[in-house]
């Protein structure tokens, strides 16, 4: 398949919007899921022991499940947010393995987003200096060729 760059850009920007969707989804998802604990500690006084325990039990692990399902979610939000910035390449990669666990959708974006996130092209922008950091740079060289050592300067 060869798709020209121009195409890898509309890619990548439905790619942030459905990762966008899908990381809300979820965190709504897991919120949902923290609902039942609520239910098993009103409950806690009016059962047996060994119902309340397992109640108890089962709720608990819900909610771990519950959250560990929200960290996803913002997982894959932040690598949103950085591959529309062109930020943070390794997270973006790693976060995109995440998103492979949310079946079936999650793993059809994460891995179409696994591929584009390997074209050369596309890392290329990611491995692009930004401005602040081209000003920095210009500013470093120009104090460099003006012979000013800032170092020395702090040193008394």
């Amino acid at each position: 398949m060869n798709l020209r760059p121009s195409s890898l850009h509309g890619h990548l920007r439905n790619m942030v919007f459905v990762m966008r969707v899908i990381g809300a989804f979820f965190i709504f998802m897991g919120l949902l899921m923290c609902g039942p604990m609520l239910g098993a500690l009103s409950t806690l006084g009016s059962e047996s022991l060994l119902v309340a325990l397992i109640d108890l039990v089962a709720t608990s692990l819900t909610t771990i499940f519950a959250i560990l399902v929200i960290w996803w979610s913002v997982t894959i939000l932040r690598a949103s947010f950085f591959i529309q910035r062109r930020q943070r390449y390794r997270f973006c990669r790693i976060a995109v393995v995440l998103l492979c666990l949310f079946v079936p959708f999650g793993t059809i974006l994460g891995l179409w987003t696994r591929f584009l996130l390997q074209r050369d092209s596309i890392r290329l922008e990611f491995d692009a200096p930004t401005e602040a950091q081209l000003t920095i740079a210009t500013d470093a060289s120009e104090a460099a060729k003006d012979g000013v050592d800032r170092d020395s300067d702090l040193v008394t």
